[in-house]
Formats: structure tokens, C-alpha cells, sequence
């Protein structure tokens, strides 16, 4: 038990403390003594008993008493004092309310008196709890009956939810209150009532939201299905603030058979407000209301499908029926739409009640066609339509479009729903229309050129709606297949052209303009088209689409005709720029001139000046000049005139020009203006000269030459010949008629087919001149040599040669002496030829006296010293033999002459157990006066190599010798596997072979090394010879 104690003097706190030790519970105290303590002490701490002194100095047992009851402390107050009497303790106790009244004086009393408040404290627990939950459970079915009651006679869900909401403000003392509503088709939780902040003057709701299930802190009470309180919003992450900001809330779900059907939701500004027992009273309320609840939902849907049925059917432009048909029975009508009035001019429940009233009206022809047709769709399941006829109680003929199906009911009845609708009007249109389309058709199929109306409706597709049957001779395309969609006119034009034509016509549309428009096309047959459109084009927002109509013109011919105008304007005025030309016109009345650009050009005028009057125009030019003067006389007698003037500019520079002008008259033969052209010729003139001058120069050269001049026109066969060409064959130029034909009847028949196939590699475009020798005959009977040059100026369309130039130049003297030096040079070369197999076979006589003579020697050493002398004269016949078979006689194959030189050396030595491995190019040659030196070298090498450093026993003797040119020199390296010796020995040698070895290193003029440290090596460089075949070894 928890004791406060309110006491000033510590002393008498202390003889409460002891006397409270008696008690045989347990208990715990706290002590104040002013009016701040006490409050803070009630208000935080769980205090079950209050002692208290009578007299505390800040304030008396009286506030102290009334703080308790302020604070809804409903707790016993003992109060303990020595001053006052039993009367005052009583007054204290009766009409204040405190518990018992202890006197400090006889303490003994406070145990006692508090174990047996304490024992009365928790029965008068016990029974204010059942008082309050009888309270409550009074209070809740108060509530309960308050809400059954208030939607008992209503089957609106909004009023049913309205009065919810209001009885639980009532009753539960909240704030707020929300009923959303679950909607099984959207899954959604939608908010149908409120009251409090969200609740309009006219209740509806302020600023209604939907919630998905999951969403919000509803979303998930609904998701989970389990009521739920949210102490602190401000902590919990799935709160969505509505209209405002709260601290707490409290959901409930409405549940009818454990299924959702909706919300009771409230917020509160308080944190911590809602408690478990609002949780359990809204889940008593909720049970309550789920029936009737669902039942106002369901029929809520019920109702707004009856309205959207309804507005369909008002909406409807036809009359709609609903028939049940019962097998072996008479269908029966049980809903027909306000339209019948209108339609069959019967009142709803007259065709209700009678049905015949409705198929008595058909006319009697389409009557049992559209039985048929009714039964038909009822047996196969088919969808209904047919178009009949009617008369109506007034006489009117209607037609009537009927569309429908019926669907089969568990019963094994029908249920047929029809729509009628009067097409009348739309018939009698239609009637019309065919009747205008024919007369359109009969009058657009005489038309030159093609009427289209298309529709847009968006930039990519453009339907064809009509067009006339010119478009057969426009576009190239029949009418049938532009109608069914299998090619368009759009397809012909340019995918940029279309898209401009598009934008061109919504612009129309919007701007409500004409359009006019010129664009190419391509036919199938390749044709390239020029057409022009004049038309208009509409917008219908209604179905957002463009109308265009148009007509379309072929206006190719006079679109050429202006390319081909604009060429020739645009190829004149090029023309007066290149050949500086100038028009004008002289009005003769006014003096007046207008100049063309190209004028100011000519006169180095300022073209922002403007042109000069008649006196102006004078001051250019030299009035004592005769040809002004003619010029101003035919310019006073109205007479043309062309003459050539001197034009001096205003920067002082002498110009000529060409002046041309011609009168132009009126009606009564009176000259009104000049009009004429005027041309620099300045630089012509300067031309001409030069060219005078050229043309002389160019005859002197010529006739300096002694060249004959030929011009020819292969296609015609005529030609124009000079004086030279006819000197060369004996002739005049008057003895020859035709000088083409006459020419190639004296060409040798050898040779005129040379002439043809130079022409004809210059028509395949191999060549553009040619240069050939023939032999033409003279008039004296004898062949001269010609050389015929020529080269081709012009050309046809199809390539072939038109006109062609060239010239004769009479080379026989010249051809005669160039075959006598060429059997002069045959003669020199067979002599040569013979020198060289005369001298290869010397040097082998004496080859061979040299060996016979080694035979027959008895000394070694001398048999030796021939044999050398043998192998060295054997390498230089070679070199002869060689230039005698081939045809140089001054470059050897030196690779040949190497292997050739090499298996003979091998042969002379009696090689068996040595290898020479050669890298040298095959198509090397050599000049003869380094191949004997070279030849001679690689002998004394070889030679060495097998006599000193080769052990003739040994298999492994290897001889390597490679030789390459490049870049103008020889690059040699010979090296063998000798065991090598010392340098010193070399260079300390007088034998003859070391004599040859550096006369020929020597003779070849090269740079060399030689290395002997593991067997002998020798790397040469020598530059290439050119000179003949002559040697000074």
C-alpha cells in the first residue's frame, strides 16, 4: 500500500511512522508538506491512502481534501490532528468527506482504523468496478439501440453509415468517426460517411478518400482483419493524415461471416486516448451492424446497377425490350425501355400489357421474315438483326433496326433483350445519298482530273473515303484498288512530301483556309508526276477527325515546261555572266535606261547608283568614234544597229564592247524604246590576237616539223588534210576529192587493221590517243613509213569515236637506217658469242696440257702446284661458258657459276667427306669483271679450307658461303669449321695463295674481316659495277 503523508512537524511524522509499523501489510509511504508536492504526488505516483495533519502552515486539511477530489482520487483520507474536538471531526468527516479522524493524542487508533479501511477499500473496489461495468454495459446498450433504432427503417448505405457514425460520436464521447465501405469488384475501401471535422453542412463528406487493402492504417486492419489502436501516430509509419494531423486512432473492421465488409474508424488528437474497452465497445457495434450493413450495401449495388441500366436504356436511341420465352408458351414482355412511346406511339404499359400491340404494327410482307429471323437466333444462340418495316397508329411508315441475343436461364427459359431503333430518317438518307453519289460519280468520272475526300485521324493514317475514276489516269492505279485499301495514292509520294501534306491540311482545318499544294510523285510504271490540289479541309471534333476534300490535277507537262523555263533563264543568265553579257532597255521619250547586274559589271558601275540617264550613258564613250556615231544615227532614225565600241571606265581602264539594239514600235509605227544587249569583248579581242599570233607560230612549227596535219570525222568519213600530208604521198590538195577514203585505200594491207583496233581500244575506253608505224603508198608506186599519231575529240551517245586529230610524220629514211643497225648489232653479237666459246675452249686445252703434265710429274709438290693452276683457269672458263650460253655477254647467273665452280673444285679434290652449303639468289647476276674475281676468291678459299683446316677423315666439315645485293652493294660472308689458327700465322704468310686471296679482295675494291679463332671466317663488301664486259685481272 502506497501512503502519503501530509505533515509539517517531523516529530508527529515520526510517531505516524511507528504506529503504522503495527500494521501487518506491507506498506510504503511518501511525505509532503506543500501544496505543489502534494499535487505532483497525486498526480504521478499510485497513492491508496492519504494521512494528513490538520493545521499545515501553507495550507489547511481542507484543500488538501478537495485537491483529492479534484483529481478523481476516489482514496481514503485519514485526517490526524491535537487541536479540534469530535464535532468539528465529524463536520470533517460528513460534509467533506473524509474517511476517519485519528487525534495525535491517542495514535494507537491509526493502525487499526487504516487495516480496516484498507479491508473496505477493495470491496468498495470490487463494487465500484461492477457499478462502472454495469455503467458501461447500460451505456452500450443504450448505444446499441440508439444506432439499431436510427437505421431500422432506412435501406440507404449512406444513411445507414451517417447515423453510425453520429450515435458513436454520441455515445463514445470521440472526436471523429469514419465508415468506409469495402468494395469487393475494385478491392477498394471507400469513405461513405463521416461526422466531425470531414463532415460537410449538407453531410457529405469533406474530401472523400479510397484506400487500397494494405494502404494506411485502415488498409491494414482491413488486410489483417483484426481491430487495432494506434497510441501514437507520430511513431507509426503507416498513418496517412486525412483533412488533419491526430496522435492516436482506433480501427475496427466490420465483419459478416468472417468476410469484409467495411471500417469504423476514428482519430483523436490526445495521444494514448482510445482504450481496450472503446476497442471492444466498436467490435459489439460492429457485430451489430454487419447484417444490416451488408444488406444496405448490396442494395446500394443493386440500385446503381438498376440506374445504369435505366440511363443506358433512357439513353438508348432505340426502344429496348426484354422478353422471357418459355418453351410451349407465349414469350412474355417484362421490360420495355420510355422510348416505345416515341417509336410505336404506345404507352409503357399498354405494350406491358399487351405485346400484339407492338407486332401488329409490322408490315404484313416483313412479319413472318422477322419471326424467322427472332426464333431463328433464339434456337441457334445467335446474336439478332434484321431490318423490317412498321405502321404506326397514326399512318407513319417507319423502318425499324432490331439488334439483340438472348440468353438461356437455369429454368430452361429465355431471356431476349432487343434494341429498335427507327432508321427512317437514315434511310431516306442514305436514299439520298446514293442517289447525290451517283449523280457526283457521273459528273467526277467526266472529270479531267481526280476528286478525293479523305479522312485523318492521325498523322500516319489517312483513309480514303471516295475518289473519282481519274485517278486510273493519275495515279496509275484502279479505282477498285484504292477503294479496297490495297495500294493508296499517299504510297506514290515522298515520305517527307506526305508528312508536309498532313501538317499542311491540319493546319487548314484549324486556320479554316483553302489549300493549295504542288507535289512530285513516282508511278508503278517509274513515271515521275507533278500534281496540283485545290481543296478544303474540316475538323470534326466530335470524332476527332479531319475531312479533306480536294481536286487533283496532272499538271506535269506544264511543270516541265516551268523546270524547263527556270533552266533556260537560269542557263541564260549564267551564259550574260560567263560571257559577260548585258541587256538594257532606252525609253525615247524620257531618256530613261534600265540596266541588267551584269551591266554595272561591264561599266565598273555602283549597281546602287542605278543607271545612267542618256548623257550619263554617253560619257563613257568616245563621241568622235565612227561606230558611235552610227550608233546615235540608228538611234535617231529608228533603225537597229550592231557595233563594237571603245568603253572608257571611271578608274580610266580601256574596255571594248559589243553593242546590239534593236527598235520596238507602236501601233502607229512611231519607235517608243530601244532594247539591246551589250558584251565585253575586251578579252576576246585580247584573245584573238594572241590566238593570231599562236596560229603563226604554231604553222611555223609545223611546217618546221615537216609534220602532216589530219582532222577526220570517223562517223561522216571526211577528212581535212594540210599541205605537208598531201607533199608526203606525192599529191595535191586538189588531185584528192575525198582525202579520208583515198587514205586508207593507199595503206599497206598489212597495216590498215592497226589503225581500227587503235580506235576501237580508244571506244573501250582502255586509251584516249594512239601511236602506230604503217607504210601508206605515194603516187610513185613506192611504200613510205609513216608514224600516225592521233588522239579523239569527240564522242556520239554511245561512246564511239566522232572526230579525231592527229599526225603524219614520214620516218622512212630513219625506219631504214634503224634496220641496218639492228643487223649490224645481230652480226656483233653472234662474233662476240663465238669470241667467248673460242676462249672458254682454249682455257680448256690449256686445262688440260696443265693436268696431263701434273699426270706425268714424279713431284708432289709440283703436281700439287699444277693442279691449283688447273682449278684456277678451270673457274675462269666457266665464266665464259656461261656468258656464251646465255644472252648477256656481260652479266653471269653468278648462282649457276657458283655451284657449277663448287662441284668442280669438290671433284678435283677428291671430296667426299665435305659439305658446301650455298645461300645465294637465283636470279643474282654479276658483272663479268667482279664475277672472275669473285670466281678466283671462292677457288683459293675452298681450296684452303680442304687442304688446312678440314680433317679429311672427319664427316663433320662444313663449308658455309652466302652472298645478297642490296641497296647498290654485295654483301659476301664464307666461313668453315676448321679448328682455326692464329691470326699472327696469317698475316705472317707469303704462300701464293694468300698472295690471291688479297689481290683479289683487292681487285673487287671491298671491305673485309677476317676471323680465325674457330675456324676461318671472311665477311667482303663490294660495290656494284657497271662497267662492260672487260676485265684487268
Amino acid at each position: 500500500m502506497n501512503i502519503l503523508i501530509v505533515e509539517d512537524n517531523l516529530h508527529d511524522l515520526e510517531l505516524i511512522l511507528n504506529e503504522l509499523k503495527r500494521c501487518s501489510f506491507e506498506w510504503a509511504y511518501q511525505h509532503c508538506d506543500t501544496e505543489n508536492d502534494i499535487i505532483d504526488a497525486l498526480k504521478q505516483e499510485s497513492i491508496d491512502l492519504v494521512i494528513c495533519d490538520f493545521n499545515v502552515p501553507s495550507l489547511s486539511c481542507i484543500d488538501v481534501l478537495s485537491t483529492v477530489h479534484t483529481l478523481n482520487k476516489d482514496i481514503p483520507f485519514f485526517i490526524v490532528s491535537g487541536f479540534i474536538g469530535e464535532d468539528q471531526a465529524v463536520d470533517l468527516i460528513v460534509n467533506n468527506g473524509a474517511t476517519d479522524f485519528i487525534s495525535k493524542n491517542n495514535l494507537s487508533k491509526l493502525s487499526h482504523s487504516i487495516t480496516r479501511e484498507r479491508d473496505n477499500l477493495e470491496v468498495r473496489k470490487e463494487l465500484k468496478e461492477n457499478r462502472v461495468e454495469q455503467e458501461r454495459s447500460l451505456m452500450l446498450l443504450k448505444a446499441i439501440n440508439d444506432i439499431t433504432t436510427s437505421i431500422l427503417n432506412t435501406d440507404s448505405l449512406t444513411d445507414i453509415a451517417n447515423a453510425i457514425t453520429e450515435k458513436i460520436m454520441t455515445h463514445f464521447d470521440f472526436e471523429d468517426c469514419v465508415i468506409y465501405s469495402f468494395d469487393e469488384q475494385t478491392n477498394m475501401l471507400e469513405q461513405i460517411a463521416a461526422t466531425g471535422p470531414k463532415k460537410n453542412p449538407d453531410s457529405s463528406i469533406n474530401c472523400a478518400i479510397s484506400l487500397k487493402i494494405g494502404e494506411g492504417i485502415v488498409g491494414s486492419v482491413a488486410k489483417t482483419l483484426q481491430p487495432e489502436i494506434v497510441n501514437d501516430l507520430t511513431k507509426d509509419l503507416r498513418y496517412i493524415k486525412d483533412i488533419e494531423s491526430n496522435n492516436s486512432e482506433i480501427t475496427v473492421p466490420i465483419l459478416l461471416d468472417g468476410k469484409l465488409i467495411g471500417i469504423i474508424d476514428s482519430e483523436h488528437e490526445e495521444k494514448n486516448y482510445y482504450t481496450q474497452q472503446h476497442l471492444q465497445d466498436l467490435e459489439t457495434v460492429a457485430g451489430v451492424i454487419a447484417t444490416k450493413f451488408k444488406a444496405a450495401q448490396e442494395n446500394s449495388r443493386l440500385c446503381k446497377v438498376e440506374n445504369q441500366i435505366k440511363q443506358i436504356t433512357e439513353n438508348i436511341e432505340g426502344v429496348v425490350f426484354r422478353h422471357r420465352i418459355t418453351p410451349g408458351s407465349k414469350s412474355k414482355l417484362i421490360y420495355v425501355s420510355s422510348k416505345v412511346t416515341e417509336v410505336y406511339e404506345i404507352d409503357i404499359d399498354a405494350a406491358l400489357a399487351d405485346t400484339s400491340l407492338m407486332w401488329n404494327q409490322i408490315i404484313e410482307e416483313d412479319r413472318d421474315h422477322v419471326y424467322k429471323v427472332f426464333n431463328q437466333s433464339i434456337e441457334e444462340n445467335k446474336s439478332l438483326y434484321l431490318i423490317f418495316r412498321i405502321k404506326t397508329p397514326s399512318g407513319k411508315l417507319k423502318w425499324i433496326e432490331a439488334t439483340g441475343n438472348s440468353i438461356l436461364q437455369r429454368d430452361g427459359s429465355y431471356i431476349t433483350d432487343t434494341v429498335n431503333i427507327d432508321v427512317t430518317e437514315r434511310i431516306n438518307i442514305n436514299k439520298q445519298i446514293q442517289a447525290r453519289e451517283e449523280l457526283l460519280r457521273s459528273i467526277t468520272n467526266n472529270f479531267t482530273g481526280a476528286i478525293i475526300r479523305c479522312s485523318i485521324s492521325t498523322k500516319d493514317h489517312v483513309n480514303i473515303d471516295y475518289i473519282s475514276e481519274g485517278c486510273e489516269e493519275i495515279f496509275e492505279i484502279s479505282h477498285q484498288e484504292i477503294l479496297q485499301g490495297k495500294i493508296t495514292p499517299w504510297q506514290l509520294f515522298s515520305q517527307e512530301d506526305f508528312k508536309e501534306l498532313v501538317t499542311s491540311i491540319e493546319r487548314s482545318a484549324d486556320e479554316m483556309t483553302s489549300l493549295n499544294f504542288t507535289y512530285p510523285i513516282k508511278t508503278k510504271s517509274g513515271k515521275i508526276k507533278y500534281l496540283q490540289g485545290n481543296g478544303t479541309a474540316q475538323r470534326l471534333d466530335s470524332e476527332q477527325k479531319i475531312i479533306f476534300d480536294t481536286v487533283i490535277l496532272d499538271i506535269t507537262t506544264q511543270k516541265e515546261t516551268e523546270i524547263e523555263l527556270l533552266e533556260t533563264n537560269n542557263s541564260l543568265e549564267k551564259a550574260h555572266k560567263v560571257g559577260e553579257l548585258g541587256n538594257w532597255t532606252l525609253d525615247i521619250k524620257t531618256n530613261k535606261i534600265e540596266w541588267s547586274e551584269q551591266l554595272y559589271n561591264i561599266y565598273d558601275r555602283d549597281i546602287q547608283l542605278g543607271p545612267p540617264n542618256f548623257e550619263g550613258f554617253l560619257s563613257y564613250h568616245d563621241l568622235t568614234d565612227s561606230n558611235m556615231e552610227n550608233l546615235l544615227k540608228s538611234i535617231q532614225s529608228g533603225e537597229p544597229y550592231d557595233v563594237d565600241l571603245k568603253l572608257i571606265t571611271k578608274k580610266g581602264e580601256n574596255k571594248y564592247i559589243r553593242a546590239i539594239g534593236s527598235p520596238e514600235k507602236n501601233s502607229t509605227g512611231e519607235v517608243e524604246r530601244f532594247t539591246g544587249l551589250a558584251q565585253d569583248i575586251t578579252r576576246r579581242l585580247e584573245l584573238q590576237k594572241k590566238l593570231e599570233n599562236s596560229e603563226f607560230t604554231l604553222d611555223s612549227a609545223v611546217k618546221g616539223a615537216n609534220l602532216g596535219v589530219w582532222d577526220a570525222n570517223i562517223r561522216d568519213q571526211i577528212s581535212a588534210m594540210n599541205e605537208r600530208w598531201y607533199e608526203m604521198l606525192g599529191y595535191t590538195s586538189e588531185e584528192i576529192e575525198n582525202p579520208y577514203s583515198f587514205f586508207f585505200s593507199r595503206v599497206h594491207p598489212e597495216d590498215s587493221e592497226l589503225i581500227l583496233n587503235e580506235i576501237g581500244k580508244i571506244e573501250a575506253g582502255k586509251q584516249d590517243s594512239f601511236e602506230v608505224t604503217i607504210r601508206v603508198k605515194c603516187k610513185c608506186g613506192e611504200y613510205r613509213t609513216i608514224l600516225d599519231k592521233g588522239t579523239a575529240l569527240e564522242y556520239d551517245e554511245n561512246g564511239r569515236v566522232v572526230r579525231m586529230i592527229g599526225t603524219h610524220l614520214d620516218i622512212t629514211e630513219q625506219e631504214e637506217l634503224r634496220i641496218k643497225i639492228e643487223n649490224s648489232l645481230s652480226e656483233k653479237t653472234l662474233l662476240l658469242s663465238e669470241i667467248h666459246h673460242r676462249v672458254k675452249n682454249n682455257l680448256a686445252i690449256v686445262t688440260g696440257l696443265i693436268s696431263l703434265q701434273s699426270i706425268g710429274s714424279g713431284d708432289e709438290e709440283l703436281k700439287a702446284l699444277l693442279d691449283e693452276t688447273a682449278r684456277r683457269i678451270k673457274s675462269i672458263a666457266q665464266v665464259h661458258e656461261l656468258l656464251y650460253n646465255t644472252d648477256s655477254f656481260t652479266d653471269i647467273p653468278f648462282d649457276k657459276y657458283v655451284r657449277s665452280l663448287t662441284n668442280s673444285i669438290s671433284e678435283t679434290l677428291n671430296n667426299k667427306n665435305g659439305i658446301i652449303n650455298l645461300k645465294i639468289d637465283e636470279n643474282l647476276v654479276i658483272n663479268i669483271n667482279q664475277a672472275i674475281p669473285l670466281g678466283l676468291l671462292l677457288n683459293e678459299l675452298i681450296t684452303n679450307s680442304f687442304k688446312y683446316a678440314f680433317d679429311l677423315t672427319s664427316k663433320n666439315n662444313v663449308i658455309n658461303f652466302s652472298l645478297e645485293f642490296k641497296d647498290g652493294a654485295y654483301y659476301a660472308n664464307y666461313n668453315d669449321s676448321g679448328s682455326g689458327f692464329e691470326r699472327s700465322k696469317l698475316e705472317s704468310s707469303s704462300s701464293l695463295g694468300s698472295l690471291l686471296i688479297d689481290t683479289l679482295l683487292q681487285q673487287l675494291e671491298s671491305d673485309f674481316n677476317i676471323e680465325t679463332e674457330k675456324g676461318y671466317t671472311i665477311d667482303f663488301t663490294f660495290a656494284e659495277s657497271i662497267l662492260g664486259a672487260h676485265s684487268n685481272f
